[in-house]
């Protein structure tokens, strides 16, 4: 083309996914819309299943353990040629990593500072009359929503798993039952496609942000009904 390209210019592009991937590797250029195909190495398809399947082995030994199982599988997939090095670098989240160390010492902090157990306190005020039951559906349903915007299910145990074993104490109730409580909530991350597991299934599915909240619903809240009644029965102070 005899057309000059300048700084700002707007390209409307139009390729095969192998083009069109390199060009999200090319530095000179800053995509407006995300490309989201992948390019495809069939050939590779066995040995990456292979290597998935050898580090769940390595994480299910108690010798070798989840963590390194996990970064044993990842740089066999670099090193087979499942993945290259620029791939594997760019489908790492820094920011979901740093919000999680963030989030584990604040939760540390707010057991050690007392924080925790002034917040239950004011929340014993609130729930004292109410039952243990009907406590922890409260409880799923809050923490089930909050969940949706942080992104991060370790995280927010991290966080509210202290007040949650405060607010046991002070109430006399069993402090496992609230931890797990916490724990299946932080877990049920359906009401938004926000989350990692959701943005999977969101453009190929065709669905749409609402059709998450109209399907998740009942079933956090079925999930939150089940989860209340059956920990009190399994863990009683």
């Amino acid at each position: 083309s005899r057309i000059a390209l300048r700084e700002g210019d707007v390209l409307v592009l139009e390729g095969g996914p192998d083009a069109l991937a390199r060009l999200t590797e090319n530095r000179d250029f800053l995509l407006l819309t995300p490309f989201q195909a992948q390019v495809r190495r069939p050939n590779k398809a066995v040995i990456a299943g292979i290597v998935m399947l050898g580090a769940i082995v390595l994480a299910t030994l108690p010798q070798v353990g989840l963590g390194l199982g996990a970064l044993t599988g990842a740089a066999a997939m670099v090193l087979t040629g499942c993945l290259t090095p620029r791939q594997a670098y760019r489908s790492v989240d820094v920011r979901m990593y740093l919000f999680v160390a963030g989030a584990i010492p604040l939760g540390l902090a707010m057991k050690s500072s007392g924080t925790a157990e002034l917040l239950a306190g004011l929340l014993r005020g609130m729930v004292a009359a109410w039952d243990e039951r009907l406590i922890l559906l409260a409880m799923f349903v809050f923490v089930g929503v909050i969940v949706q915007f942080m992104g991060s299910d370790s995280a927010t145990v991290a966080l509210f798993g202290p007040i949650a074993i405060a607010l046991a104490s002070t109430l006399g109730h069993a402090p496992e039952a609230y931890v797990v409580t916490v724990a299946i909530a932080a877990m049920v991350a359906i009401l938004t496609p926000m989350s990692h597991h959701n943005l999977i299934i969101y453009a190929p599915g065709g669905y749409r942000f609402f059709d998450y909240a109209r399907m998740g619903a009942p079933l956090t809240l079925l999930l939150g009904v089940v989860t209340a009644v059956l920990a009190p029965m399994l863990w009683s102070a």
